[in-house]
């Protein structure tokens, strides 16, 4: 288990992918630790020295300190969604703070909050939590003017900066070191002062990255505390903890993915937020395609656009018309009509995008192969498992469905349908041994399964297994002779995929 950093309740540790992805970049007051500062062991970090940093600031509910924030805009402090949600019984945020804070985290408010919002895919994004907020104040921080463009750009004398370039996240390859700050607790106990630690970055994808570890990690308190780059830009927001405790590494939502969100919600309350992304800006978003096609180098007809925050693949057809295999895995994209102009395409990878099923389905009958179908942002929590568990009277279901629930229950420690769907279409790894299962229906569509055992169950058919595009290795020991006879064609097709199956009894 693992745990949110802000307000210390339980979280499900949701699996990173390797990807690419572009900077969503506004920067802090200061670019970074020198040698000897980074030597030192936030949690286990060092204290950050008075002007720098300024940026940063401290999230209060009545009595304390509960998180971390970045001002972003003088009106506007970027945090964690799970800081700005209000909760039942948890106290909502009243007020901010600046500077280096107080031991023990007593320090009174400077100025109190008149808003928040919280991403509206928090906890049901396909590729993470969404775990971003915004905290609104309702005067600015750092006078009259609510304008980026009038602050001075002195990080000794300014507490917000603001960066427009455009940095590849590969660029974490060459140089995995990013900077965490925080208010939270450290490994002496202490919390309520503003540190900082430089950890590496190990796992990322477009929307999260794994980060921390050997005693240099996010804390308590430390919960939507930024992510700085080498190069001083926000990177991320402190999510929450890769196990229980501190010290063994954390996860951050990567703020470029929620760029356009930012940057509409706030626009909508007077608040202008430059940032990278196109954003609507049609002329902006043909011109980002064309970088990415030219940033791609395709070889041939097979075209990689994964990963570029891509709204529009409008022109797509006057920039590559021979295409033949495209992915368009990890962007913004609600309408991939354009491609129905590529006569010569054959495949599309639209994982974590947001596709209607109607254009799915048109692909489908041109006889276009469709990778990553249930990883749709707005329907990848519509599973047959959610539907069935859902219905009112459980002793209608046929008995093979009302033992396959059971089982997921019993597997996920909860009664509650909606949550363990949430967390099961998440999952890597899936341990159903042993629960006198014989259909596998309720398993068809989950979008990132990639191991599964099945050991010692009665199961009729794994002909369902077929559509989980993610599977790697399957678990079947102690199962019928007669299951593994009939099947043959099926386990044919899944080994063809690559699916390493285990047979054999269980120890």
């Amino acid at each position: 288990m693992s745990e949110i950093r802000g307000h210390q309740y339980k979280r499900v540790v949701v699996a990173l992918f390797a990807a690419n992805a572009l900077l969503f970049t506004l920067a802090c007051g200061r670019t970074g630790l020198n040698e000897n500062e980074a030597s030192l062991r936030i949690y286990g970090g060092a204290p950050v020295p008075s002007g720098d940093f300024t940026t940063v600031v401290a999230l209060h509910d009545p009595n304390r300190v509960v998180c971390t924030g970045t001002l972003i805009h003088p009106q506007v402090i970027l945090t964690a969604a799970h800081c700005a949600e209000t909760r039942p019984g948890s106290s909502a945020l009243t007020g901010v703070s600046f500077g280096q804070g107080r031991e023990g985290g007593r320090k009174p408010s400077q100025q109190p909050i008149a808003a928040t919002a919280i991403h509206p895919e928090f906890r049901h994004h396909p590729r993470g939590n969404m775990d971003i907020g915004l905290v609104f104040l309702d005067q600015p921080a750092l006078g009259p003017s609510s304008s980026p463009s009038s602050l001075v750009s002195d990080p000794k004398k300014a507490r917000l900066i603001f960066k427009t370039s455009v940095l590849p996240a590969n660029d974490l390859n060459t140089a995995p070191q990013l900077t965490m700050v925080g208010y939270g607790r450290r490994e002496d106990g202490g919390t309520g002062k503003k540190y900082v630690v430089t950890a590496p970055a190990s796992q990322m994808n477009p929307s999260e990255l794994a980060l921390g570890g050997a005693g240099k990690d996010s804390c308590e308190g430390d919960s939507g505390g930024p992510v700085f780059d080498q190069h001083g830009s926000l990177y991320g927001v402190i999510s929450r903890g890769l196990n229980i405790g501190c010290g063994g590494g954390g996860v951050a939502s990567v703020v470029a993915d929620a760029a356009c969100w930012i940057h509409d919600e706030s626009l909508a309350r007077g608040f202008d937020i430059p940032v990278a992304q196109p954003c609507g800006n049609s002329l902006a978003q043909k011109e980002a395609l064309r970088s990415a096609v030219l940033a791609d180098e395709p070889v041939g007809s097979t075209l990689n656009l994964s990963e570029w925050y891509l709204e529009s693949i409008a022109d797509l057809h006057d920039i590559m018309p021979n295409a033949t295999s495209i992915n368009l895995k990890g962007n913004h994209l609600k309408d991939i009509s354009d491609l129905f102009r590529l006569p010569a395409l054959r495949v599309v990878d639209i994982s974590f995008n947001d596709v209607p099923s109607s254009q799915i389905e048109l692909l489908q009958r041109f006889g276009i192969q469709v990778l990553g179908i249930h990883t749709q942002a707005s329907t990848f929590l519509d599973t047959r498992f959610l539907s069935t568990c859902l219905q009112t009277d459980q002793t209608k279901l046929p008995i093979e469905n009302q033992a396959m629930i059971r089982a997921l229950k019993a597997r996920f420690a909860s009664n509650d349908c909606k949550s363990i769907n949430s967390r099961l279409v998440k999952t890597i790894h899936l341990n159903l041994s042993s629960r006198n299962l014989t259909d596998l229906n309720l398993l068809a569509d989950l979008p990132l399964l990639e191991h599964l055992i099945l050991s010692d169950n009665p199961v009729v058919s794994l002909e369902p297994l077929l559509s989980l595009e993610k599977l790697k290795s399957l678990k079947l020991g102690n199962m019928p002779p007669a299951l593994l006879e009939s099947d043959d064609l099926t386990l044919s097709s899944l080994i063809a995929k690559g699916v390493a199956i285990e047979f054999g009894t269980t120890p």
